[in-house]
């Protein structure tokens, strides 16, 4: 969970005086229990690619509306929605390479090295 460590944005001071123990909880519980969801969201309903689609679309939402919460409680919720958004993606990424790519074993390490830098 690195990425969405560095991709979201700390509370402002005013925000989070006393509160900093909690704000580590929502991204590791995102990433924890949004995968089976999401999984089960994108081979039920949906494309792989619409899913993936509409979660950064709505991810890059809430984070947007991230730097102007004031309100601590309300910054933890629209934390862990994007927790749970996001994470997902990950693994859909992944999977998707892996059906698209002819020789998996060779190919997937370089994509994803590539697609990591570009």
């Amino acid at each position: 969970m690195a990425a969405a460590d560095v991709s979201l944005p700390e509370p402002a001071p005013r925000v989070c005086r006393q509160r900093d123990r909690v704000s580590l909880y929502d991204r590791g519980v995102g990433a924890i229990f949004a995968p089976f969801i999401a999984g089960h969201i994108a081979d039920r309903f949906f494309k792989t690619e619409k899913y993936l689609a509409i979660s950064h679309i709505v991810g890059g939402v809430l984070v947007w509306q991230l730097s102007w919460i004031e309100d601590y409680w309300l910054f933890f919720a629209f934390a862990f929605l994007y927790s749970m958004i996001y994470a997902p993606t990950l693994a859909l990424t992944n999977s998707l390479s892996f059906h698209h790519l002819p020789d998996r074993d060779r190919q997937f390490g370089k994509v994803r090295l590539w697609g990591t830098i570009g």
